[in-house]
């Protein structure tokens, strides 16, 4: 409680934010009444109650993995390697310093600054090692090359990886088109790096536009040098081109106009033929749109924008499915997956099973393998809920806590990756760096809901989250859900900023009044 004139005008302070001004109509401080209200109020409450679980559980999550690896993966991560923590600590704090001592120049001269340091980055992370596409990744450029030659018939084998794994004929064909002007794989490198700067600049424009100016300058920092992502860039994956597009889905959905809903399932559409995330993106949009319905007390406005957005998205879905088939590149529709169960067995039982082994046991009869994998699926769940819940668990654990071990696509060339230095160092610091980032983002959570209840971003990350509890769940999984994450640590950033301004300028003994025109 505030007593006093000077005190009432230091809680008067607090509850300022530069880019924001005073207290926004979202504030749940605020009184609100009706039904529509009442489902802002409980639908918001929920929404933040389930992120705050999801950084709790992941802090916990990482805390656990340091542990059992330490013990039981010490080839991966030892007790030794512990020492790591430090260079983390060391690097959050060189994002708090930079940030700080960034907010006091040019906004054009710092945006420039940053792209740089994100091309500098790039370049020593390319020269560095000599990325080839290995695994997934390399089955998907192999299709690739095959498709620009135009020699490509796996989309037609049952035997082949882009048969059984048919949602990946979309990437495929994306890097075929620059195949055929002449690109190779290293202008790929250059691309991804290009994407992942991109990314950054439009997290910084994001986070200006909704918070303003300090937050936004911190999380352009902090994206610059979020190791999880400077570790993928030499190697081209659908992660970044997809990401790039959801940011924009985002961002039009946010927008809020006919035309912009339109333009939304559109490029929702072209995010799902790069990288199948459609139906988490859908299923965000159906219930932002069924949120403002009620909230608003107004049913058309919103309502009109999703079947919009549905017309559009589908209608996309269809002429690329039409485009695939009529190329020949398959023979069924890209849109839906011919082993429609294969995740959910690795996500509930079976993470280790390999599917080219189970095909080739049922001799690519993919109608025999699907009605045994849905049987099994069943049995498996209501004959063993136990083992099948400790199963969930124990993925769970590592999707949300473990380090982002996508690099593996990047270094799988050099072996080997996981024992030579500093391939080992970086993804050693990256995973205290991503505990210290979740620690930030609890602090950063608290200043989010002083201007905004439930949005498209929340949505999409708690369902993008959850819906890992049930299919199969690896730690570079997450890599959608990190722009997010970025977010509220650099809002944390920022508080803890602001707060210690105050407190120097309070040790300082300036008056009260200007401590109010400071914060």
């Amino acid at each position: 409680m505030c007593s006093g004139a000077s005190e009432k005008r230091l809680c008067s302070a607090d509850s300022m934010d530069k880019g924001n001004t005073m207290k926004s109509k979202y504030d749940l401080s605020l009184p609100r009444h009706g039904f529509g209200d009442w489902i802002e109020r409980i639908c918001t409450k929920s929404v933040k109650a389930l992120i705050y679980a999801i950084l709790i559980s992941s802090i916990l999550s990482a805390v656990v993995c340091l542990i059992v690896f330490s013990i039981k993966h010490p080839d991966v991560f030892s007790v030794l390697e512990f020492v790591w923590i430090l260079p983390g600590l060391l690097l959050l704090l060189l994002i708090f310093v930079l940030s700080n001592v960034l907010q006091k120049i040019r906004e054009s001269f710092f945006i420039a600054l940053m792209i740089a340091l994100g091309c500098a980055i790039s370049a020593v992370m390319i020269a560095s090692y000599n990325t080839v596409p290995v695994v997934d990744y390399k089955a998907i450029w192999d299709g690739a090359v095959a498709m620009a030659n135009g020699t490509f018939t796996d989309g037609l084998n049952p035997a082949a990886y882009m048969y059984y794994y048919n949602w990946q004929l979309g990437i495929a064909a994306f890097e075929s088109l620059f195949l055929r002007l002449g690109a190779n794989f290293f202008f790929f490198k250059i691309f991804n790096a290009c994407l992942l700067i991109l990314i950054d600049l439009m997290e910084y424009l994001l986070v200006k536009r909704r918070f303003g100016e300090k937050p936004a300058r911190c999380v352009y920092v902090l994206a610059t040098f979020f190791l999880s992502w400077c570790l993928t860039i030499p190697q081209f994956s659908n992660h970044h081109i997809g990401l790039v597009f959801l940011l924009l889905v985002f961002c039009l959905i946010e927008a809020d106009t006919i035309l912009s809903w339109a333009l939304a399932g559109v490029l929702a559409a072209c995010l799902n033929v790069l990288r199948p995330l459609g139906i988490i993106v859908l299923c965000s949009v159906i219930c932002m749109a069924l949120y403002r319905a009620v909230t608003i007390k107004q049913w058309v406005k919103p309502l009109v924008r999703l079947v919009l957005y549905g017309i559009c998205y589908l209608s996309v879905i269809a002429l690329f499915d039409s485009i695939f088939l009529s190329a020949g590149y398959t023979d069924a529709k890209i849109s839906e997956s011919r082993i429609p169960y294969f995740k959910f067995q690795k996500g509930l039982y079976a993470y280790s099973d390999e599917l080219q082994g189970d095909l080739e046991a049922y001799h690519y009869d993919y109608d025999s393998y699907n009605a045994q994998m849905k049987k099994d699926l069943i049995e498996t769940v209501t004959e063993k809920p136990v083992e099948t819940a400790v199963f969930v668990a124990n993925k769970m654990a590592r999707y949300l806590g473990l380090f982002d071990y996508q690099f593996e696509m990047t270094y799988n060339n050099d072996i080997p990756y996981y024992t030579g230095y500093p391939v080992k160092a970086l993804y050693s610091t990256s995973w205290f760096q991503y505990i210290g980032i979740l620690a930030l983002a609890m602090l950063g959570l608290k200043e989010y809901y002083r201007k905004y209840r439930v949005d498209i971003y929340q949505v999409f990350f708690i369902g993008h989250t959850l819906v890992y509890l049930l299919i199969e769940a690896l730690s570079e999984y997450r890599f959608e859900n990190y722009p997010l994450l970025l977010m509220f640590a650099a809002l944390g950033m920022n508080y803890i900023n602001e707060r210690s301004n105050r407190f120097r300028l309070r040790r300082a003994g300036v008056p009260m009044e200007e401590l109010k025109e400071e914060t």
